[in-house]
């Protein structure tokens, strides 16, 4: 038996699936948002594409603060947009609006916290006319003035009888605290169109205002990067917002780390997994269940890279990966000791087929006609100049298809270009004779390319992300494709 016999060996794919205790033990912090328990910073945003970790990143933050007995409340995007009901259809009604329902949210947290059933939506209603108060007073304080209101003149003290919760008797007896609100998938309902992209615009310019104006409210909240992309462009109020937010980022020393935290924490807690391993091994979690090396084209390659390079840099892509991995394993009449090459290989046309159908699922919102892009490009070649790129979809697309990016109703090849370019589907790469010396570029690190009439790839040639290759069938290199380069690369190996 090896550790590959074990199907729990990476652990749940998504943070909200996991206890935080558990979660905790193997998460991996990063410089990009080590400051999301800082009360200095009254609002905070984090940033990323799906699968990059922003809901661990809550939920993390979420659970250290409430062991340092801070009061925390925690929710979905929907339970909010349930009481979005602005009065009127315009960006200053929805910011009013959105100020209300985050104290409005607050307040019934509260209430389930000191025990009061918020069963009367009248009683836990925050209304316009009540925000200014709440403002100026603490947060906390004002609320459970509201609640002593309607309750008929209750005082505050008379709600803990029943709740236990030291941190609220701090609050009443101490005076000013914080109070922390996280919220996960505030865009989960996103729509995009130009209302949708408004109203969700006035949610992070409410939070800001409220931070501001209330020094005890410390607001947490996740953002996908492609609505964050949409919102951004539609309303120049956002303009101050990004100071706020922080993009998460992984490099393939960070998917090392990820996935060797999972392996360490599922091997202490098993003994019988344990048994499949050594101390030495351990050391170095990430190399008991990959090789070092893989044999990649006609060289040696850094595993780290490869697995990295198949997740597009997303660690719930590489947990995928792992898990679907011993799921081929399982199938061996002799499992393996560690994650191969071949096996890899293996694993590659049932995972490319599911990973082309989540980035679809993931900006299909931006461009219905997603899918008949990305399965125009079957059969085919995979690399291409701008030109010749460009040609391939004004032919084999836009000739045939009416398509739309955003409100682009009618966009141009290159346009088509820069979308694919930006979601990750291909990827910009410098070609070279040696595998060693060619380079690959997410948008993320030249989001100029295509931009500008002049000069606009830097001579730079494009590539279909490897893996989609065995989803589409694609070959791996120009030869059906009608221009070919100056210099013919040699691997597929991204940056």
């Amino acid at each position: 038996m090896s550790l590959l016999t074990f199907k729990k060996l990476f652990g749940r794919e998504a943070a909200e699936d996991e206890i935080p205790e558990r979660l905790a033990e193997y998460f991996v912090e990063s410089r990009e948002f080590e400051d999301f328990d800082d009360v200095e910073e009254s609002v905070l945003f984090v940033r990323g594409k799906k699968g990059t970790g922003k809901s661990a990143v809550l939920c993390f933050y979420a659970h250290k603060l409430e062991k340092e007995n801070e009061f925390v409340l925690t929710g979905k995007g929907t339970e909010l947009w349930h009481h979005f009901k602005p009065q009127e259809n315009n960006p200053h009604s929805y910011v009013n609006e959105w100020q209300r329902v985050i104290c409005t949210y607050v307040s019934m947290q509260l209430g389930k916290k000191i025990g009061i059933a918020l069963t009367d939506d009248e009683m836990a209603l925050v209304e316009l006319s009540e925000l200014e108060g709440i403002k100026r007073k603490n947060i906390v304080r004002s609320l459970l003035d509201r609640f002593k209101l309607k309750l008929g003149g209750v005082e505050s003290s008379d709600f803990l009888p029943n709740s236990n919760h030291y941190t609220l008797k701090r609050y009443i007896e101490e005076g000013e605290q914080n109070i922390w609100l996280f919220i996960d998938d505030i865009d989960q309902t996103f729509l995009n169109d130009s209302d949708s992209r408004y109203r969700l615009a006035a949610f992070f310019t409410a939070c800001r205002y409220l931070a501001s104006s209330i020094p005890s409210l410390k607001i947490r909240a996740a953002v996908r990067d492609d609505v964050w992309w949409s919102i951004h462009r539609e309303d120049e109020a956002l303009d101050k917002v990004p100071q706020f937010i922080r993009t998460i980022k992984w490099d393939s020393n960070d998917t090392v780390r990820i996935l060797a935290k999972r392996i360490e924490v599922f091997v202490s807690r098993f003994p019988k997994a344990a048994a499949f391993t050594t101390s030495k091994e351990m050391k170095k979690p990430f190399y008991a269940v990959f090789p070092y090396n893989y044999s990649w084209r006609k060289g040696q390659v850094p595993s780290r890279f490869i697995i990295h390079m198949f997740a597009l840099g997303r660690p719930r892509w590489a947990i995928q990966l792992g898990r679907q991995c011993l799921e081929t394993a399982s199938r061996f009449s002799t499992v393996p000791d560690k994650i191969g090459i071949q096996l890899l290989l293996q694993t590659m046309p049932s995972y490319s087929g599911i990973k082309l159908d989540d980035l679809i699922s993931e900006y299909d919102h931006e461009c219905p006609q997603l899918r008949e892009i990305i399965f125009s490009f079957y059969g085919g070649g995979s690399r291409w100049t701008t030109n010749a790129l460009k040609a391939v979809i004004g032919s084999k697309v836009i000739s045939s298809l009416k398509i739309s990016i955003d409100d682009n109703s009618a966009p141009k090849p290159k346009q088509v270009v820069q979308f694919l370019y930006r979601i990750g589907f291909i990827s910009a790469f410098v070609p070279a004779l040696k595998a060693e010396d060619e380079e690959y570029f997410r948008f993320e690190e030249k989001p100029h390319l295509l931009s500008l009439e002049l000069n606009e790839d830097d001579g730079f040639h494009w590539a279909i992300h490897q893996t989609f290759h065995s989803a589409l069938n694609l070959s791996r290199d120009y030869k059906k494709n009608k221009e070919k380069p100056t210099k013919r690369p040699m691997s597929e190996l991204p940056r």
